[in-house]
């Protein structure tokens, strides 16, 4: 997540060698905890953001 903080299922799926629905599971566990946020508002080609960690990017760049 802190190489490719946008994500979809079918990358997480890839990375961690697990079947479609595991993946998509897991993304929902990230999700319900806060750890990663849907952007798309959409029911497929969901993208998905780790939020928090650009945020410490976001507070690095002088106004």
């Amino acid at each position: 997540m802190l190489q490719r903080p946008i994500v979809e299922v079918k990358e997480v799926q890839k990375a961690t060698g697990l079947s479609y629905k595991a993946a998509n599971d897991l993304v929902a566990d990230f999700v319900t905890h806060d750890v990663l946020k849907e952007m798309t508002g959409q029911s497929r080609t969901r993208l998905f953001v780790f939020e928090q960690y650009l945020q410490l990017f976001n507070n690095q760049i002088p106004k």
